[in-house]
């Protein structure tokens, strides 16, 4: 490959990638082309020889390539000015203020503490983003219930509940009209109902694991059923909200109650966590107990676990499309943050307290209990196969 390389350089035919790094015209040049043709070629490489090397526990495998991910991510010629065409050709067209508004996209990021994907004040909530009309008919101290207004002359009896992700705002399955999964169903005739999970502070950083169960999912859900006559409910579950209304649904079971579901729909949810993907480089026994012993309550401090701290270790699972497009952009070519629902979603996280966050982390990442039937929740132990829908 490198003798390939070196033909196709000394005959001067432009390359083309399907890089999208490197997918412009301006990379067809012999001088551009070749560096990010033998950097494609030593990344490959690299990830190769982790491949070959002899270790046999999986995990320090999947850290070294994580390792290796973020260093060839970082070493991309396009992240460097004199070696990305493109942005010396916005240098050139712009008589430098490309430049100029790079330091500047710069200066305000420093200033932030945080790279901006997005433009926040482009958005704004109830106008840009979550203009479905509702009204909030229950709240407590862990989140609000929001029951939507009508879309269709008639209405199915049995209610649709959505639970989404405690970790960011309730909004995304509702950004705007033409992508909004809420106003969809309205619009068939479903009654939606959504929670809206508090994005807590101090006064709320000692709530357990067994509080967003009983407190929260399991409130949820007897509040639509109360509101919508006692029907069954239908109920969607996203990420994070998924898990933990099956555990409520386990936990209903446990106790004997039952006949509360009509069907059950999972999007992105996690139940089993035996293979979790890159997020399992973070996760062992270790990190976990050094949050515990921060933040996890029961004879040690409690605390909050940053939304934002999530959000920054999700955009380093793929540094390519979360970090380098952004630097690249923002800071090279200095054009202004992207104008996305969805990224203004993604930036607008919320915190978690630090013994809910605890406890999530040790029986699902770490020890896998939800599936195995190893976890004990609200003084029952838990068994997902009993769940009826």
């Amino acid at each position: 490959e490198w003798y390939q390389l070196g033909l196709q350089l000394l005959s001067r035919k432009p390359f083309s990638f399907t890089d999208k790094r490197f997918a412009s015209d301006n990379w067809s040049s012999p001088l551009f082309g070749s560096l990010a043709a033998y950097y494609l070629l030593n990344s490959g490489y690299m990830m190769e020889l982790i491949e070959e090397l002899k270790i046999e526990d999986e995990k320090p495998r999947q850290r070294l390539y994580y390792l290796v991910e973020q260093a060839i991510a970082a070493s991309a010629p396009s992240n460097f000015s004199a070696n990305n065409p493109d942005a010396l050709e916005a240098l050139v067209i712009s008589n430098g203020v490309s430049l100029f508004n790079g330091m500047l996209h710069l200066a305000s990021d420093l200033k932030k503490g945080k790279l901006r994907q997005c433009d926040s004040g482009d958005f704004q909530v109830g106008r840009d983003v979550a203009t479905t009309p509702g009204d909030i008919v229950f709240e407590n101290e862990l989140f609000q219930l929001i029951q939507y207004r009508p879309l269709s002359e008639k209405q199915y009896q049995r209610p649709l509940l959505i639970v989404p992700p405690s970790i960011n705002k309730y909004y995304i399955l509702d950004l705007r009209p033409e992508n909004s999964l809420v106003r969809y169903a309205l619009e068939q005739g479903h009654q939606v109902f959504l929670v809206s999970w508090r994005n807590f502070d101090a006064s709320c950083a000692g709530k357990t694991g067994d509080n967003f169960i009983q407190d929260a999912a399991i409130k949820a859900l007897k509040v639509t059923r109360a509101i919508s006559g006692g029907q069954p409910i239908n109920c969607v579950g996203f990420c994070i909200g998924g898990t933990l209304f099956s555990t409520a649904l386990a936990v209903l079971e446990a106790q004997g109650s039952k006949d509360h579901l009509s069907s059950l729909t999972f999007l992105a949810t996690f139940l089993d966590y035996s293979d979790t993907g890159v997020l399992n480089v973070f996760i062992d026994e270790q990190f976990v107990t050094q949050r515990e012993r921060t933040m996890g309550g029961k004879g040690c401090p409690v605390g909050l676990f940053r939304g934002q701290d999530m959000g920054k270790t999700l955009s380093l699972l793929r540094p390519k499309e979360f970090w380098c497009n952004y630097t690249v952009d923002k800071y090279l070519k200095g054009q202004k943050p992207r104008t996305l629902d969805m990224l203004f979603w993604n930036n607008d996280s919320t915190n978690l307290p630090g013994p809910m966050y605890c406890w999530y982390l040790r029986h699902t990442y770490l020890q896998n209990d939800l599936k195995s039937g190893d976890l004990e929740c609200c003084g029952v132990r838990l068994d997902l196969s009993k769940i009826k829908a």
